[in-house]
């Protein structure tokens, strides 16, 4: 009878630490999502010289901007493989915001709805090339 109660006991401290990790990670029922990715560069193909190491990607960070004031940041790290790329993702209250990336300095302006997901994609940009020869 012991093992039986401990076994629940333990039972029902997992499913309250699951559904207290579950209500935790969700957002509000009155935010909305802003995602996107920036492009760094692309497409490719990148073309480099033999011996000479191939151009690696400059981090970048978005930023979101609400009456004036930055709200939160996320830093992008390009994956080292073309086409270079990094996804942002912002769950905020509705409203107007500005969505600023650092990377050849781009401002988009998007109005976030009640449940609603506005997507911001920045670039492509051209890659950059050294000849082959």
């Amino acid at each position: 009878m012991k093992q039986i109660t401990r076994i629940a006991i333990g039972a029902t401290l997992v499913l309250s630490g699951v559904l207290t990790g579950l209500s935790a990670g969700a957002s509000s029922s009155t935010d909305g999502l802003v995602t996107g990715y920036v492009f760094e560069c692309g497409p490719g193909p990148i073309v480099v010289s033999p011996g000479r190491p191939a151009p690696q990607p400059i981090p970048a960070t978005v930023t979101l901007r609400h009456d004036g004031k930055n709200e939160r940041s996320v830093s992008i790290s390009f994956k080292g493989t073309l086409a270079w790329s990094g996804r942002f993702n912002f769950h905020v209250p509705a409203g107007r915001y500005e969505v600023i990336s650092s990377y050849l300095p781009q401002v988009e302006w998007v109005r976030v709805h009640v449940s609603a997901t506005s997507v911001v994609h920045f670039g492509p940009f051209d890659c950059p090339m050294e000849s082959a020869t």
